[in-house]
């Protein structure tokens, strides 16, 4: 059993990896800068160039990639460009009520499946 779970964790690793890349390649395509977007229309040149250079804005484009793979593998995703506080500590906040909201979303859906499976395998047609 322990070894069917480690080739599956092992086969997880080609697609947390693809499932990264659509992520940072999303990120890159949307149409707009994102240090416009962040400090709006009235922003001065040099205030983009220096949010440009403190998000790393201005490096080329494959090692803006492997700073992305290596925040990610080391749980440094950043700082909200709304309350300036870590993504880490915002989902840390967030993870119990995720957990609370998917444990009762599947009480409910077993409670609810099984006796209706029961029911139409009972009643055929």
């Amino acid at each position: 059993m322990g070894r069917y779970i480690f080739w599956r964790l092992v086969d997880a690793i080609p697609t947390v990896f693809f499932v990264l890349t659509l992520v940072f390649v999303a990120m890159r395509i949307l149409p707009g800068d994102p240090a416009l977007a962040a400090l709006g229309d009235n922003a001065l040149p040099d205030q983009l160039a220096a949010f440009r250079e403190k998000m790393g804005l201005n490096v080329p484009l494959w090692q803006q990639y492997l700073n992305f793979l290596k925040g990610v593998v080391t749980l440094d995703l950043g700082r909200s460009l709304i309350s300036n506080t870590p993504v880490v500590q915002l989902l840390a906040h967030a993870l119990p009520f995720t957990v609370e909201l998917t444990l009762v979303a599947t009480l409910m859906g077993v409670s609810a499946g099984i006796p209706l499976g029961v029911l139409a395998v009972t009643r055929r047609n």
